[in-house]
């Protein structure tokens, strides 16, 4: 039986956003095992063919400057699509985190005073929660997909350099040298698509939250900061 093509690009952002367009795979896996034919075919811009396609356009392009690598500048070109929106909906899951403490500083207020706008911040708590969980899956949705998809060019691209090469140039090649580059290099590659957000969301969510600590409790916050990052507290 042909189930088409994966239905999540056809999908409305409110299914893509909850994987509601996920749930007739998990039924049916329910019903029956999952096999390879019970699956959806992947849309056509994440084949092999397009992604390689698609890198194999860039050849072209040109660095002008220092920072990146020929090869890097194309993986960027083509990871840009879903790395920028990762990245904003990391930005708003990060202050999702950074602001529940501060709604239920508020929550404690109200019930000390005894007033009713304790059950609106319970409200809010709850709205930023839940929106910023979906943020945060989905941007490790994106970041996925945008490490396969890296992957997946770098796979392709190794083996069709490979076999472009005379039966000399392939002699001096070892094969564990192609077979290092398609396990494991393509593969830090693809985990580091996951982490890669953390390179500037983790410092701000630091910086955020010491301003916040200092604040709430004054000068006294940095101490127990220095004292936690200090070399004694790992003994």
């Amino acid at each position: 039986q042909d189930f088409g093509v994966c239905p999540e690009q056809s999908s409305s952002w409110l299914s893509r956003i909850s994987f509601k367009w996920v749930s007739p795979l998990l039924v049916r896996g329910c019903r029956s095992p999952l096999k390879a034919a019970s699956l959806w075919k992947l849309h056509h811009n994440e084949s092999v063919e397009f992604l390689h396609q698609k890198y194999v356009s860039l050849c072209g392009l040109k660095n002008s400057g220092n920072i990146f690598t020929d090869v890097e500048l194309k993986l960027w070109r083509i990871g840009k699509p879903a790395l920028v929106p990762s990245a904003a909906l990391m930005a708003v899951y990060s202050f999702a985190q950074l602001s529940e403490p501060l709604i239920v500083r508020e929550i404690v207020k109200s019930i000390q005073n005894k007033t009713v706008a304790g059950a609106y911040y319970c409200v809010a708590l709850f709205i930023v929660s839940m929106f910023g969980a979906f943020c945060n899956q989905y941007h490790l949705h994106l970041a996925y997909r945008t490490g396969q998809r890296m992957r997946t060019i770098i796979i392709s691209e190794v083996f069709r350099k490979a076999m472009s090469l005379s039966g000399d140039d392939r002699n001096k090649q070892a094969a564990g040298q192609l077979v290092n580059l398609v396990a494991n290099d393509s593969q830090k590659v693809y985990e580091l698509m996951q982490l890669v957000n953390l390179l500037w969301s983790a410092p701000a969510q630091l910086i955020f939250a010491v301003y916040f600590l200092v604040n709430l409790l004054g000068v006294s916050a940095l101490a127990g900061y220095g004292h936690i990052y200090s070399p004694s507290a790992s003994l």
